[in-house]
């Protein structure tokens, strides 16, 4: 029977790749100049974000 997503077969797995990530993000916040106006800006448009980050990613 296949589990839904986001219900991980090695929960301990999963604990460790979710806290590995929230300090990549706590760093990217820190360190990264003007990361502050993605976590706070009002004028951020989501989805373009999302589809620029994707298309960033996949070539």
């Amino acid at each position: 029977m296949n589990k839904p997503i986001g219900q991980s077969i090695k929960p301990e797995l999963r604990s460790r790749v979710d806290a590995l990530l929230d300090s990549m993000i706590a760093k990217f916040y820190k360190e990264v100049p003007f990361s502050q106006h993605l976590l706070n800006g009002s004028q951020i448009n989501i989805n373009y974000n999302k589809r620029h980050n994707i298309e960033t990613i996949l070539p």
